[in-house]
C-alpha cells in the first residue's frame, strides 16, 4: 500500500515469469463462494455500460485508455461516486501522524487508510477514529523489516512463522478498531527457492490469514505490485492475483486494485476492473506520472471513476498519492467528483463473513 515514490513516464507490457501454479490456475465454479456468484450478476451491466462509451455525442467523445485528461469530456451524467479514503502514510505528512486524522475529517474524508498504525495503540487509534467520525478502511499486514527496505514476506518459505505471527497481531488490532480490510503485499520472489515453492507458500499463507480473519469479519486483500516499485515482485499483474484468489478458495479474500501500479504494468484500468469487479475489495488511485494528485497526466480519473461507479463498484477509493505542494492545497481535484452522502456500500456483506467453522478450529 505504501511504496517508495518514483515516476512512471510511460506504460509498458507486463514482464517477468508468472508464479508456477498461479497463472495456470483455473477458476472452479464449485469453489466460488455464494456471495461472489451473486455479485457476478453485475457483470451483465458491464457490457452495455462499456458500449455506451462508444456512442457518446461528438461534443463528448469517449475514451477507453484514460490518457490525457481533459475537462468536459465526460460521457456519463453526474453520479454518486464511491467514497474516498485518505491515505495517511502519504497525505497530511506535514502533521504528526496522530494529528492527520482530524485534518482528514476537516477536509471532508470519512475514511482513512495507512501502511502501518506505527506506535499508536488500539485504544488510542479507536479514540482518534471515533472522535473524528472516521472509518479505518485498511492497513497492511506487517511487511517485516521495512527499515531495511523489505516489502512483504508472504511468499518466502523461510519466513512463514514470522508472517503468521504478524497476521495474528494485525487481526487483533483490526478487530479492536473496527477495520474491515487487511492488505497483504506478497513481496519479492525469494532467492534460493523455486517459483513453485514461493507460489505454494503464498497460497498457504493467504489461506491461513483468511481463516484467522474470518472470525473478526475481516477481509484479506491481495495487492499486485509493479516491478518498477518492487523488482522481482512476486505478484505484478491482476491475472496473477486473481489466480491466487482462485487457488486460496476462501470467501474473505479479495483483490486490491491499484490503478497507478497496474497502469505502470500496461493494464487498461476500465476493462480490467469491469472484468474482475466481483473480486475487487478495494481500489487505490494516484496520478501518473509521479504518483501525485489524480488529475491530469496519463490516467483520466474523471472518466474512470464515473465508469466504475456506473458498473456497480460500491467500495472505498483509497487516495494513495503524494501531494505536490501540501495536501490541502491539492484537494481541488475532488470537486469534480460527487460523493455519496450515505454510508459506503461494501463489496462484501458483513453476514457473508460469519465464520463457517468454530473459532477454535481457525488456529
Amino acid at each position: 500500500m505504501e511504496h517508495a515514490p518514483r515516476a512512471v513516464t510511460r506504460t509498458r507490457s507486463s514482464r517477468g515469469t508468472d508464479l508456477a501454479g498461479l497463472a495456470a490456475s483455473r477458476r472452479s465454479p464449485g469453489a466460488r463462494p455464494a456471495m461472489i456468484r451473486a455479485a457476478a450478476g453485475v457483470r451483465r451491466v458491464v457490457g452495455s455500460a462499456m458500449r455506451a462509451t462508444t456512442h457518446a455525442s461528438p461534443r463528448s467523445p469517449a475514451r477507453h485508455d484514460h490518457k490525457g485528461s481533459q475537462p468536459g469530456n465526460n460521457v456519463y451524467p453526474e453520479t454518486a461516486m464511491p467514497d474516498f479514503a485518505a491515505n495517511l502514510a502519504n497525505m497530511f505528512t506535514e502533521l504528526p501522524f496522530v494529528e492527520r486524522f482530524a485534518a482528514a475529517a476537516r477536509c471532508g474524508f470519512r475514511g482513512v487508510e495507512f501502511a502501518s498504525p506505527e506506535a499508536v495503540s488500539e485504544t488510542e487509534m479507536a479514540r482518534h477514529l471515533r472522535g473524528c467520525g472516521l472509518t479505518l478502511v485498511a492497513f497492511n499486514l506487517p511487511t517485516a523489516g521495512s527499515e531495511r527496505g523489505e516489502c512483504g514476506i508472504a511468499c518466502d518459505p523461510e519466513r512463514t512463522e514470522e508472517f503468521r505471527e504478524g497476521v495474528r497481531r494485525a487481526i487483533d488490532y483490526a478487530a479492536a478498531v473496527g477495520c474491515r480490510f487487511l492488505n497483504c503485499i506478497a513481496g519479492p520472489l525469494p532467492t534460493g527457492h523455486s517459483d513453485a515453492a514461493a507460489s505454494q507458500t503464498l497460497v498457504e499463507n493467504i489461506r491461513f490469514a483468511a481463516r484467522r480473519a474470518m472470525a473478526a469479519s475481516v477481509t484479506i486483500l491481495v495487492e499486485p505490485v509493479d516491478t518498477d516499485t518492487l523488482p522481482r515482485s512476486c505478484l505484478h499483474s491482476t491475472a496473477q492475483a486473481v489466480a491466487l484468489l482462485d487457488a486460496v478458495k476462501e470467501r474473505n479474500v479479495a483483490l486490491l486494485y491499484d490503478v497507478f501500479q497496474m497502469h505502470a504494468m500496461g493494464e487498461p484500468a476500465s476493462s480490467v476492473i469491469a472484468r474482475h469487479l466481483a473480486r475487487i475489495g478495494h481500489i487505490q488511485i494516484a496520478g501518473c506520472p509521479g504518483r501525485a494528485e489524480p488529475s491530469g497526466g496519463e490516467i483520466d480519473y474523471r472518466h474512470l471513476l464515473e465508469f466504475i461507479d456506473r458498473i456497480g463498484y460500491r467500495g472505498w477509493i483509497g487516495c494513495e498519492y503524494l501531494p505536490r505542494a501540501g495536501t490541502e492545497a491539492g484537494l481541488g481535484w475532488m470537486a469534480h467528483h460527487k460523493t455519496s452522502r450515505s454510508d459506503c456500500r461494501w463489496g462484501f456483506p458483513v453476514q457473508a463473513l460469519r465464520p463457517s467453522v468454530p473459532v477454535a478450529a481457525l488456529s
